[in-house]
């Protein structure tokens, strides 16, 4: 099987890299699965997720339990897709690097809710890269992701956030910082309070990721009046 991570919105929406704004620039990637004795040449026009990748890979090997996939948050990619079924996404990466707003997004059929200061509703089918909100014009839509996604968190996660410091050796922290997965880091998680909504301030990310790479090609002159414009 040859899955992607994640996609790159490459300039969508304010946002050159990815992380922060959960968009199907990034949040659309390709799963490609090779079988000797499965589906041959089946393309899904389903949305599926890559939690079904365990359920799907323990039912071509034989190992799903006699329950099948209920007990997973993700099913069987072998079984029927339903059209209907509602598919959950979330960044994090706002909240913890910036102290902006967590968001959070239901996927159903070809509608998209993404849950945020400022929420947002797509058609996806005639609306493919987010660029017309329909939250205000299609409120009963709004309305039912809306509900699904408080259903889902009621199922996955009834007790909310919860949250736990990990403490991470010396060594193990500069290999992730050599890899690029640790930037920043701090000692407390940001104040409580109303909390800016990322798609309204990627800039400043996007001025930060610059200011980053300008100071990695030792452009510190250019690096440090970028980054006093920020301030």
């Amino acid at each position: 099987t040859v899955l992607a991570d994640h996609g790159e919105s490459l300039g969508e929406h304010g946002e050159n890299t990815h992380g922060i704004l959960p968009y199907s620039a990034t949040l659309h990637v390709p799963w490609l699965l090779w079988t000797n004795d499965g589906p041959q040449r089946l393309r899904l026009d389903k949305t599926v997720s890559q939690v079904d990748v365990a359920p799907t890979l323990l039912d071509l090997v034989g190992l799903l339990s006699k329950e099948g996939d209920k007990d997973m948050a993700g099913q069987s990619l072998l079984n029927p897709v339903a059209a209907d079924r509602p598919v959950y996404s979330e960044s994090y990466l706002p909240f913890y690097t910036y102290g902006w707003s967590k968001l959070q997004v239901m996927r159903q059929g070809s509608w998209e809710y993404i849950k945020a200061p400022t929420e947002e509703l797509y058609d996806l089918g005639r609306d493919p890269r987010e660029l017309t909100n329909l939250a205000a014009r299609r409120q009963e839509v709004t309305h039912d992701l809306v509900g699904l996604l408080e259903l889902f968190q009621q199922e996955y996660a009834p007790e909310g956030d919860r949250e736990q410091a990990l403490e991470v050796d010396q060594v193990s922290l500069e290999k992730l910082r050599a890899l690029g997965y640790i930037a920043m880091s701090g000692t407390s998680s940001p104040a409580d309070g109303p909390r800016a909504d990322p798609k309204d301030v990627v800039g400043l990310h996007t001025s930060l990721e610059r200011a980053r790479s300008l100071m990695m090609k030792s452009l510190y002159t250019e690096a440090a009046v970028l980054l006093e414009g920020l301030l």
